[in-house]
């Protein structure tokens, strides 16, 4: 079994993961779609997945500018359904 990886730093990560597909976790967590509970599963799941090093860097190169504003976690990511249902959770909230 793979080891874990450091709880803090796959905290960060999720938060840059949502970020990149639209999603503001804080605003999310507001509008009640994401609890504590939710939110634990996130980094939990980040923290097991196989894929930490290549979402190292794609989110080097997100934040970098290489890659549109919002391209969507990509489907190596292990919460990608997750994170793209918030941004759309949060696109529906937003008033027009």
């Amino acid at each position: 079994m793979k080891p874990l990886g450091a709880e803090r730093e796959h905290y960060w990560r999720v938060q840059r993961m949502a970020r990149a597909a639209g999603a503001d976790p804080a605003a999310v967590w507001a509008q009640g779609a994401l609890d504590a509970a939710d939110w634990t599963a996130l980094v939990a799941r980040c923290r097991s997945c196989p894929w930490a090093e290549g979402c190292a860097r794609w989110l080097a190169r997100f934040e970098g500018a290489e890659l549109p504003p919002h391209p969507g976690p990509p489907a190596a990511c292990i919460n990608r359904d997750t994170l793209t249902a918030l941004a759309q959770d949060a696109e529906e909230e937003t008033p027009r």
